[in-house]
């Protein structure tokens, strides 16, 4: 599983079952419905505090709140500061 923080909010969860079993994980946007994608395409549409859903062996996931669609999400990961530094310096 893994998600990311932009500007203090999380625009999606990211998950690969590895094993197919049920799911389960905290909505991260309480109060809000969402939308389960599953091998890149809308599938269902999930609500309440805990969601709950199963998954196949391999499987790629993405929840992300209701009415968001994947191609909207473009992050920029910034490239580590360069640490390469010459001899003598």
């Amino acid at each position: 599983m893994s998600a990311a923080q932009v500007g203090g909010r999380v625009p999606f969860v990211e998950i690969r079952s590895e094993a197919g079993a049920t799911c389960r994980v905290a909505n991260p946007w309480p109060g809000r419905a969402v939308t389960l994608h599953r091998d890149g395409k809308p599938a269902e549409k999930l609500t309440g505090e805990i969601l709950s859903f199963p998954t196949r062996s391999g499987e790629s996931l993405i929840v992300m709140p209701e009415a968001t669609a994947p191609e909207a999400l473009k992050i920029a990961i910034p490239a580590p500061p360069s640490t390469d530094a010459s001899p003598g310096q």
